[in-house]
């Protein structure tokens, strides 16, 4: 015999109540089942790139490498270091990295003839590479502006 509690008391299940709660279960992991595949599905498709996204992708690395100067990020790192301290230094930091700096209009004129794959490739590549040399030298000026402040105030006589 089936039993399902009510209550607190325990009742006898018929045969169909039992089938329609066994069913009931079947179509949710079926349901979930289909969901699952169907994003699944969806993402894989999202995230096919070809060879050359991947290649655009390593040239703009290199080009960020080469070409992107992020000596103001050290230069801002270090006054806000210098003037408002850690939080004026943690600012900076934070700034740079919400930054997106992008290729020069001189660089992406020499993959206009590209293809799409290997142009967005490259952007993402740059931007990458850029912002962690933004990052890199903000943290470096803000943690020498901060040195230099204390250096400053305690050599200051009262």
């Amino acid at each position: 015999m089936n039993y399902r509690r009510n209550f607190g008391r325990s009742v006898e299940l018929k045969h169909s109540e039992y089938k329609e709660v066994g069913s009931g279960i079947v179509k949710r992991v079926i349901s979930l089942l289909l969901v699952v595949v169907l994003l699944v599905t969806t993402t894989s498709s999202v995230f096919a790139f070809s060879d050359s996204y991947f290649e655009g992708q390593l040239a703009g690395k290199k080009s960020a490498e080469t070409n992107h100067n992020a000596g103001g990020w050290f230069v801002g790192g270090a006054a806000g270091g210098f003037l408002l301290g850690i939080i004026g230094g943690g600012i900076t930091v934070g700034l740079s990295a919400a930054s997106k700096p992008q290729p020069d209009s001189e660089i992406l004129y020499t993959i206009k003839d590209q293809p799409l794959d290997y142009r967005m490739g490259f952007t993402e590549g740059y931007v990458e590479v850029a912002r962690s040399k933004n990052i890199q030298n903000s943290c470096i000026g803000a943690g020498l502006g901060v040195i230099l402040a204390v250096v400053v105030v305690s050599s200051m006589n009262y």
